[in-house]
């Protein structure tokens, strides 16, 4: 037997009569993007790479990363469109650490904002992310041994230690200093 039920599912509508604005666009890709990632988050049992987003190639201070793909904790993706080049130094501390931990992070940033017609404030009404690599001195694991950044935002992807006036990293293949590969939950 086969059902029909209209079903309201919570979104945005639409009505006759009305015209649609920037705003209510910019409104309607928002709440798409937050249900996207609320709906990844449900399915990731570990965080990480889909593919690439490696060290390709290091020349002094600027790392090559490779193109790729990845989910962090909160479900953003991190997608790295293709190859590209990077000068990344080492956090200044005073202890002369030299061995660090690369790192990918969602940036996020307001780009669009809109006046409040009342009370005059100033509000963002589109957010654009995009990636920052980094070095994190230490590194956190969860209970099944992952690896990831000590704030737990974002992903690591390799191990660096500074050789004179370049990086040495480790291999991505025989490597448990790299977060893990995505895993879904079983089940889902």
């Amino acid at each position: 037997m086969v059902v029909e039920q209209n079903r309201k599912v919570s979104g945005v509508y639409f009505h006759h009569g009305l015209d649609v604005t920037a705003d209510m666009l910019n409104a309607l890709q928002q709440f798409l993007n937050s249900e996207t990632a609320d709906r990844t988050k449900d399915f990731i049992k570990y965080p990480g790479f889909a593919w690439g987003l490696q060290i390709g190639a290091i020349s002094g201070q600027s790392i090559t990363i490779t193109a790729g793909v990845g989910f962090d904790k909160q479900g953003r993706r991190l997608y790295h469109p293709s190859s590209a080049g990077y000068k990344i130094s080492f956090p200044a501390t005073g202890s002369g650490q030299n061995v660090g931990y690369l790192v990918v992070k969602a940036y996020a940033k307001d780009v669009l904002y809109k006046v409040h017609p009342y009370n005059g404030t100033r509000l963002p009404v589109e957010t654009a992310v995009g990636l920052e690599f980094s070095v994190d001195l230490s590194y956190s694991t969860d209970s099944a041994g992952n690896v990831y950044p000590s704030d737990n935002d974002g992903l690591v992807i390799a191990q660096l230690t500074i050789s004179g006036a370049t990086y040495d990293f480790d291999s991505v293949i025989a490597n448990s200093n790299r977060s893990p590969f995505l895993t879904l939950r079983n089940g889902v």
